[in-house]
């Protein structure tokens, strides 16, 4: 993770169909690109319901969605306050093929449990 701004994906990268799949919206896919860099502010800004975690090469046992609220990334949003900060698997969202639909269920259900 970066100190200063964490990378989210903007709206040239393919998990915008990934996550709109899921039934959710990319609090950043307005913005141009296909990865941006977003300061804490910003994402205390955007107030997502939720987030998900998941590091290019980095296996899902060793995320840590805890660390993101304690570093203060996460902390004072809808997804960081109420604890919804959710793994997700890069082998199954971090590149575009049939895996990303395991990806999108993932990613499902953590919506749902919105409702």
């Amino acid at each position: 993770m970066v100190a200063a701004a964490d990378v989210q994906p903007g709206a040239a990268c393919y998990s915008n169909e990934l996550i709109a799949l899921a039934g959710g919206i990319n609090v950043f896919g307005e913005r141009p690109g296909a990865s941006v860099e977003v300061t804490p502010e910003e994402l205390l800004r955007a107030d997502p319901e939720l987030c998900f975690v998941s590091w290019c090469g980095v296996a899902e046992a060793k995320l840590d969605p805890d660390n993101l609220i304690s570093a203060g990334r996460a902390r004072g949003i809808g997804g960081g306050a109420g604890g919804r900060v959710y793994r997700l698997d890069e082998r199954f969202s971090g590149r575009p093929g049939p895996r990303m639909l395991t990806a999108a269920r993932v990613m499902a259900r953590a919506i749902a449990g919105l409702a």
